[in-house]
């Protein structure tokens, strides 16, 4: 109860100098562990809050639904999803449900997916604070870490497959789609951001060669990407927020995920989400271009081994 709520974050203020937070409360005394957002900061043993704003109204109630890495595609799907699902099933119809202000339309399409009895959208803005007198709060069911300067362990990538199988049938249920006989080659082109395949023109050429299609996500709708990845026997595509969508594969799907050499690479997210779908993914390592160096040279942009690729794809068409 009296909760202040944040924009962009997870982390709750019950009073002047307490924090709720799961994540530091998990993995403060770990020297690897990052914090994410940039409203609670993590100093020395503690937290730090700093910019922003006193609460400006006060909700009566409300479900939580705030997330640091709200506008990613993966961390939305991932981990807010679960979050707002498990919060809707004991709250009270019409209860308003907390949002990141301007997210992408694609994401509102997949609140619509979940939010069966239509409940209200409140926006919040970054760092903009709101008190709530009565919270649902549900805790992390899905949460990977932030690691920087060291490799990466499984204790750092916790995704339960039960709720993403609750997220696919949810989407396939609104969607109406029922099983088909996937056909499409599919290669998944990213448009921004970091993780850039520097020889992408040689790579596309190739794989045009071999009857790929290019398939750019963030051009189209939710509803267009679920099709496109459901009617896919084979998937290319550079590791990114995009391949979040191999939920929605149909079973026996093949993904040849390509990435850089880099021991902090997140790969296992992926293996877990093909779990979900049933499919197979298999993780290509390119060597690194060094063109981002320091605390974020974990998302450096690589060469696609093509040799590599080409071997694996002919052999996944002699299976």
């Amino acid at each position: 109860e009296d909760q202040v709520c944040i924009g962009r974050s997870r982390a709750l203020i019950f009073n002047a100098d307490t924090v709720l937070h799961d994540e530091f409360a998990r993995f403060k005394d770990d020297p690897k562990w990052s914090m994410k957002g940039q409203y609670i900061l993590r100093k020395n043993n503690g937290i730090k809050i700093q910019k922003i704003s006193e609460p400006y109204f006060v909700l009566r109630e409300a479900i939580h639904a705030l997330h640091e890495y709200s506008s990613n595609y993966f961390h939305f799907v991932v981990e807010v999803i679960p979050r707002l699902i498990e919060g809707m099933a004991v709250a009270r119809q019409n209860t308003p449900i907390l949002i990141d202000a301007n997210l992408p339309r694609t994401f509102h399409e997949i609140i619509e997916c979940v939010n069966h009895r239509a409940n209200p959208l409140v926006e919040i803005r970054p760092g903009e604070t709101i008190k709530v007198q009565k919270l649902v709060y549900a805790s992390d069911m899905n949460t990977i870490q932030d690691i920087y300067y060291s490799k990466r362990d499984s204790m750092y990538t916790d995704i339960n497959k039960e709720y993403l199988l609750h997220i696919r049938n949810a989407v396939f249920s609104f969607m109406k789609y029922s099983e088909i006989r996937p056909y499409r080659k599919i290669y998944i082109k990213r448009m921004s951001g970091a993780r850039t395949v520097m020889n992408s023109e040689a790579l596309e050429q190739m794989l045009i060669e071999q009857g790929f299609e290019i398939f750019i996500p963030e051009t189209h709708s939710f509803r267009t990407q679920v099709r496109v990845f459901k009617q896919a026997s084979l998937i290319v595509a550079a590791t990114g927020a995009a391949i979040t969508n191999i939920m929605w594969c149909s079973p026996g799907t093949r993904i040849f995920i390509l990435a850089a050499e880099h021991p902090s690479t997140v790969f296992d997210i992926w293996e877990k989400l093909a779990e979900v779908s049933e499919a197979t993914v298999n993780i290509i390592f390119g060597s690194r271009a060094f063109r981002i160096s320091g605390r974020y040279s974990v998302h450096d942009d690589f060469f696609a081994p093509l040799e590599k690729l080409r071997r694996a794809l002919e052999e996944a068409r002699d299976d």
